[in-house]
Parts: C-alpha cells; sequence; structure tokens
C-alpha cells in the first residue's frame, strides 16, 4: 500500500526580538498564531528557557510544534549559543528596550464628563501604536476606567509591554498607580482597568483640582515577535 499527497508545505518564520529579556520579564513560553499546512493548522511553541526550565542546568530553548487542539507531535531542542549565531540562519533578533514610553493628560471638567473621556492620540512604541482610552466604567458611571488599545499593528506581529497607568493628585503628590503585562495584537483588543478608582474617592483624596483629574501612563516593551509564513 502507498500513499501520495499534493499538499503543499508550509513555512512558518517567528522572529523573536528581546529573547534576552525574557527571563527578566517572566515569559517562559510564547505560541504562534496558528496557520495552515496539509489541511491542519499548527503553533509554533517557542520556550525561551528549554521546556524544563532553568533547573536542568542546561543552556538550551525548546521549540514544539503542535496540531490545534490535538496532540503536540514534533520538538525541536537547541543550545542558547547556537541560536544566537546569526551564522546558523536562525531567524532571531535581540534587541534591548529599557526606554519607557510616556504620556500625560489633564482631564478638564471631570464631574462633566459622559461616558467616554476621548482618546489620545496614538503612542508610538516599537513595531506598533497604541492609542489610550478613558472613560467611565459601566456600573452606573462611579468610577473612571483606563485602557490601551493596539492601533496600526501589522498582522503577524506580537508585542509584549508592561504598562503602567497613574491618576496624580497635583495637590498632595498622591497617586493611584496599577500596572499589567500584555501581549498586544493586530486583532487583539483593549486592555486595562474597567474600575480604575471610585468617584467618590477621587475628590476626597485629593486627585482632582479644579475639577481637573491628572493621568499619565507609562509603557515599557519587553519583548516583539514576529511570525512569517
Amino acid at each position: 500500500m502507498s500513499r501520495e499527497t499534493t499538499a503543499t508545505p508550509g513555512n512558518l518564520l517567528m522572529k523573536i526580538e528581546s529573547l534576552s529579556s525574557f527571563s527578566k520579564c517572566g515569559i517562559d513560553k510564547f505560541e504562534s498564531r496558528a496557520f495552515e499546512s496539509g489541511g491542519y493548522k499548527w503553533k509554533m511553541i517557542f520556550y525561551p528557557n528549554g521546556y524544563f526550565g532553568d533547573d536542568n542546568g542546561n543552556d538550551n530553548v525548546s521549540v514544539y510544534f503542535s496540531i490545534v487542539d490535538r496532540t503536540l507531535i514534533l520538538c525541536l531542542l537547541t543550545g542558547r549559543k547556537t541560536l544566537m549565531d546569526p551564522s546558523k540562519g536562525y531567524a532571531l533578533k535581540l534587541v534591548e528596550h529599557t526606554t519607557p514610553t510616556k504620556r500625560e493628560w489633564t482631564i478638564p471638567s471631570f464631574s462633566k464628563l459622559e461616558d467616554v473621556w476621548g482618546k489620545s492620540s496614538p503612542l508610538e512604541i516599537t513595531n506598533g501604536k497604541l492609542t489610550f482610552i478613558q472613560r467611565d466604567c459601566q456600573k452606573a458611571a462611579t468610577c473612571p476606567s483606563l485602557f490601551l488599545e493596539p492601533k496600526d499593528f501589522p498582522p503577524h506581529r506580537r508585542v509584549k509591554a508592561e504598562v503602567l497607568m497613574r491618576i496624580v493628585s497635583k495637590l498632595n503628590g498622591c497617586e493611584r498607580a496599577k500596572t499589567f503585562n500584555h501581549w498586544f495584537t493586530a486583532s487583539g483588543g483593549e486592555q486595562g482597568f474597567p474600575e480604575f478608582k471610585k468617584n467618590a474617592d477621587m475628590d476626597a483624596g485629593g486627585f482632582l483640582h479644579r475639577d481637573c483629574c491628572f493621568v499619565d501612563v507609562e509603557i515599557t516593551v519587553q519583548a516583539v515577535a514576529k511570525a512569517t509564513i
């Protein structure tokens, strides 16, 4: 018995920047988007510290391929030194991103705002843009909500960033700060905090001055992954 197939082989190129920052940022696993080949959907799963982590004492990275929603079928293990050598042909580029992108806003007439406070002009970050959104939360407008929304991202790119959002008091220097980490993509929605701080605490805590609210955001890019098919 013989079997012949004419299915076109699939090719996936995944480019990961800031590989050296993965451990520092707590990234121990990354999955590519799904792609089709041979009638199946696949994903590449990348472990920057190896599948078993650093405890085994081997300085390796691991790359697995899996059929989406099915069992793991293929494993590739290679040394980190080999992976970082451009002459070996691996599509990985290391770029350190340490300078955060910062932006501040003064929001006037806070007590008269409607549901949506507004959107900022895009914040330029590595390989993409993010729009800052401020609005009232959905629970009877009892608190402000702060979000970041991807804008003009290339379709096959992911950017992992640490985001710090703050509402600052100009009277006493106090601040209400929250942070989160997220992989931003072109198809991903807004990310942030639907209930950042209760309106009742804004004035009492000195966060309103002459009915103005002062907000800032700080974005630190930790890693960039690119996939080309």
